[in-house]
């Protein structure tokens, strides 16, 4: 409790008065200042039994009109103040903003004041967010006057429910492989039981009732009859989320991105996750290497976090530009050239040879490459059986295809989702030809990945646009198989 203007003012005029009765030995004036003063106390002593009553009378709530909301959506915000019965004190409310928050409303359209002799009070106000994430407002402060003025006393109400900010959502999203959507890694974690899991577990016949989407058109093919492919699931198991943020990762049209692509997949994935309580982790993967690590849990703020990371991931920039990746790369490759160029002796070759004499470079620089560090920390750091989802692009297939490998060692079981840079591109893909064709190597590249054991790779990306290169495909030539 502290003192207002007016009882400095109060407590001045009684100094004086004590004062003039000191220096003119008069008792008028001592009479005047000792009555101030004990009238002064009296008003201490109920403000003090004011405010308490105001404090357990008093209720104060800010309420946002949705709970979540997307990036610069304005959401109405209600603060309302009651008490159970009206007295001389006056309540002040101010509504302070999160960190992040931005409000054309003043301060004072963000306060309540509750007068003497009032009950309620309210006062309305709007914020957005420019920034995925989940915000909470700090508490309110209230400050309580007493019914003379001359005190006040500074209370903090409770804090109002957390808001969710969502980043730009895709609403035509395909999962599946060689244009065939896959719904099964969305599915059901119950234990003990068999259908659309996330951990492929045995193929068979096809029987009536069992659905299309999991029909293993691979098989199929093989066997020349309808096969389904059985999913196990399972609750005990460790699953890591590896998210590429990289700078590719931002190919698209805003809220089409490909990292919001992979940022709604992961969402789905945790979801399924979290219905069963399975353990799960997070890391994430920039430019410059790893932006974040979360090893696999249970508790439920594990989950709350691997959301909110998810919903504010951007993606980062590359200093150093990116590479391109080339055949040469390979150590296969370099040994053949190696070779050719051994036995050619002309001047070209001689200049050429000993680019192609270390044939280590392709190990190193994965070494050195975000993703395939990352998943090397996830084999190092965490004990068991580890399932790796990994959301990354097709820029980078040598990168891509030695993380995978590392992924799968010691029987662990690798899920990529491969975004096909092709669906990304800007315009209305004039060219259907040419983009039919670099479809065609994003295939051969995801299946090139899922020949390594315990991989199974998806393609990630806009529904409507590949329905568009594969509809213009089969109506002009012959589709790929």
């Amino acid at each position: 409790m502290y003192p207002t203007r007016r009882a400095w003012l109060v407590a001045g005029v009684g100094s004086v008065l004590i004062g003039i009765a000191v220096l003119s030995a008069r008792i008028l004036p001592f009479l005047g200042g000792v009555g101030l003063s004990a009238w002064f106390l009296t008003c201490q002593y109920a403000a003090i039994q004011s405010f308490r009553t105001a404090n357990e009378q008093t209720t104060v709530s800010v309420t946002p009109a949705m709970n979540t909301v997307a990036t610069d959506q304005e959401i109405l915000i209600t603060a309302n103040v009651e008490r159970a019965t009206a007295t001389g004190t006056s309540i002040d409310v101010i509504v302070p903003l999160p960190v992040g928050a931005q409000s054309e409303s003043s301060v004072e359209t963000r306060s309540v004041t509750l007068g003497p002799g009032e009950q309620s009070a309210e006062t309305t106000f709007t914020v957005s967010f420019a920034v995925a994430g989940e915000y909470t407002f700090p508490e309110p402060e209230l400050t309580l006057t007493d019914e003379q003025g001359l005190l006040q006393e500074t209370l903090l109400g409770e804090a109002p429910p957390a808001i969710v900010v969502e980043p730009p959502q895709p609403d035509n999203i395909h999962v599946g492989q060689s244009g065939d959507p896959v719904f099964a890694v969305f599915g059901n974690y119950e234990a003990d039981s068999r259908g659309g899991g996330l951990i492929p577990e045995e193929v068979r016949q096809y029987v009536p009732g069992d659905q299309v989407a999991r029909i293993d058109w691979k098989a199929t093919a093989r066997l020349n009859e309808l096969h389904v492919r059985e999913f196990e699931a399972e609750t005990d198991r460790q699953t890591m989320l590896l998210v590429d943020h990289r700078s590719s990762m931002s190919a698209g049209p805003r809220g089409e991105e490909m990292l919001d692509y992979a940022r709604e997949v992961a969402l789905g994935v945790t979801r399924a996750v979290e219905t069963t309580g399975g353990s799960l982790g997070l890391y994430t993967v920039g430019d410059q290497g790893l932006t974040m690590g979360q090893n696999p849990g249970t508790a439920a703020g594990i989950y709350t976090q691997i959301r909110t990371t998810l919903r504010s991931l951007e993606p980062t920039q590359d200093s150093e530009g990116t590479l391109t990746e080339t055949r040469l790369t390979r150590p296969s490759t370099v040994r053949k050239r190696e070779t050719k160029l051994s036995a050619d002796d002309s001047e070209f070759a001689s200049v050429l040879q000993p680019f192609f004499q270390t044939t280590d470079t392709y190990v190193k620089r994965f070494k050195q490459d975000a993703l395939f560090a990352a998943v090397k920390r996830i084999q190092a750091t965490i004990r068991g059986t580890v399932w790796t989802m990994i959301f990354t692009d097709d820029s980078r297939p040598d990168r891509v295809r030695e993380a995978v490998r590392l992924a799968v060692q010691k029987d662990n079981h690798v899920i990529v989702f491969l975004h096909p840079a092709v669906l990304f591109q800007p315009g209305q893909l004039s060219e259907l030809d040419t983009a039919y064709e670099q479809y065609v190597e994003f295939e051969q590249l995801r299946r090139e990945l899922e020949q390594f054991p315990r991989a199974t790779v998806l393609e990630v990306g806009p529904q409507d646009r590949l329905n568009a290169i594969l509809t213009a495909r089969r109506q002009g030539t012959q589709t790929y198989e």
